[in-house]
């Protein structure tokens, strides 16, 4: 999963002022209660903190169609694809238009107070830590 932004975001990643609560998609892993994301297979085990560093793309794939259609709204000049970091949802209602059956399984994760993130205009977003806390029923 590549989450697109607009170029003037690259350089100003924004710091979360309070604990944020998104969502993503992926499978149980039952073994130890953990969660594996559905795009890249990362294990996240419950109340564990995962760090990574940002890296960037010139011309990489965004994950589905809501984002396909909000990156052909930008210049291609004004694109900016965020390829390493922890990219998730930032609503249930936008997770659930990403369903499918191979990641069937929601989760809500917390990106912790004072973590870097972007966000775009089709309510993906991708931070620098996050927390997995709990699968989500519906």
């Amino acid at each position: 999963m590549c989450t697109v932004i607009k170029f003037g975001q690259y350089k100003h990643p924004r710091t979360a002022k309070k604990d944020m609560i998104v969502y993503k998609l992926g499978n149980r892993r039952f073994k130890d209660a953990g969660f594996v994301s559905g795009y890249r297979g990362h294990i996240y085990l419950p109340d564990q903190l995962n760090e990574t560093k940002f890296t960037y793309d010139p011309d990489a794939l965004v994950s589905d169609d809501y984002e396909c259609d909000y990156k052909d709204t930008l210049l291609i000049a004004d694109r900016v694809y965020v390829v390493e970091g922890f990219h998730a949802y930032m609503s249930i209602d936008r997770a659930q238009k990403t369903m499918s059956f191979t990641f069937d399984n929601l989760a809500e994760f917390i990106i912790p107070k004072c973590a870097e993130y972007y966000v775009n205009g089709a309510d993906n977003i991708v931070s620098n830590q996050i927390i997995f806390k709990k699968f989500v029923t519906w």
